[in-house]
C-alpha cells in the first residue's frame, strides 16, 4: 500500500513536502526563514507563505495509519506492518514547487543545481519555457530542493509527515480515497492527457515521454487535507517533479 502510494506519487517526492521542526540551535536568523504560520488545529485552515507566496494547508495533530496492509499485494516487505504514527501538526504546501518560484531562487543565487537546464541550442527549456512557469520544477538531486526550502522559511519531510498528507486518517489507497487511478485524478504515464497536439508546453526531462500538468491541475484528486498530488510521469514512473515545503512551530 504505501509503495501504491510512494511510486504513484512521486520518485523525487521526498526532496520537499512536509517538513521537520527546525533545531533552534541551527535555525538560520534571515527573516526570509524565521516567518511561521499560525496555530494549526484543522482541516481547512490555510496560510499563505509571505517568503514565496505559496498557500499551504493544515495537517492537524493525530494518529494515523502509516504503512500496507499484510494482505496487499501490491506492497513490498519493507512496507509493512502496518501501524498507528501520531504526528503534531504541521504546515504543508498545498501543490508543488513551480518551476516560477524555483527561478527565483536559482536568480537570488540560493539553490544551486548540478542538472537543471535552463538554456538550450534550437529549443527554449521547460523550467524556463513561458508556458511552463505554473507547472512543477524538476529536480534530479536533494540539495536544491533543501537550499529551497530553506530559504522560504520552511524544510524537507518525514516519511511519517508525507504519507499522513497523502492519504488522511482512514488507510485510504489513494488521495482521493479507494477509487482506481483513472487520468480524471491523476497525470500517469498511460494517460492521454498530456499528449495533446496543441500543448505548447515542452517536454520536462531527457525523455519525449517526461510530461507534466500545471500544479493546481487536479483538485477532483486532492488528499482530505486539500494537497494535490499527482501529475506527472516520466518514462513510465511518476514523480511530484519538485515536491513541496512545509513548516512547523518552533
Amino acid at each position: 500500500m504505501y509503495l501504491r502510494l510512494f511510486s504513484l506519487f512521486a520518485i523525487l517526492n521526498l526532496l520537499c513536502v512536509a517538513c521537520l521542526q527546525r533545531d533552534v540551535s541551527t535555525a538560520p536568523t534571515s527573516s526570509k526563514t524565521t516567518d511561521i504560520p499560525s496555530e494549526c488545529t484543522k482541516i481547512g485552515q490555510t496560510w499563505v507563505s509571505p517568503n514565496d507566496g505559496v498557500t499551504l494547508v493544515c495537517i492537524s495533530a493525530g494518529k494515523f495509519t502509516m504503512g500496507a496492509a499484510e494482505d496487499d499485494p501490491q506492497a513490498h516487505e519493507n512496507e509493512k506492518p502496518q501501524h498507528d504514527m501520531y504526528l503534531d501538526a504541521y504546515w504543508i504546501d498545498s501543490v508543488e514547487v513551480t518551476n516560477v518560484n524555483f527561478g527565483k531562487c536559482l536568480a537570488a543565487g540560493a539553490c544551486h543545481p548540478k542538472q537543471y537546464e535552463t538554456t538550450a541550442d534550437g529549443y527554449v527549456p521547460y523550467s524556463v519555457h513561458p508556458d511552463s512557469q505554473n507547472y512543477p520544477a524538476l529536480l534530479y538531486e536533494s540539495d536544491p530542493a533543501v537550499e529551497y526550502c530553506q530559504r522560504a522559511g520552511r524544510r524537507l519531510p518525514t516519511e511519517a509527515e508525507w504519507e499522513k498528507a497523502a492519504r488522511g486518517t482512514d488507510a485510504r489507497l489513494y488521495p482521493w480515497g479507494n477509487i482506481p487511478l483513472d487520468c480524471s485524478l491523476a497525470n500517469y504515464y498511460t494517460c492521454d492527457l498530456f499528449t495533446s497536439a496543441t500543448s505548447t508546453v515542452p517536454s520536462c526531462g531527457n525523455s519525449e515521454h517526461c510530461k507534466t500538468k500545471q500544479v493546481d491541475s487536479y483538485a477532483i484528486g486532492a488528499s482530505p487535507y486539500g494537497v494535490d498530488f499527482i501529475r506527472n510521469k516520466e518514462n513510465g514512473h511518476n514523480f511530484s517533479g519538485f515536491g513541496r515545503c512545509s513548516t512547523r512551530m518552533l
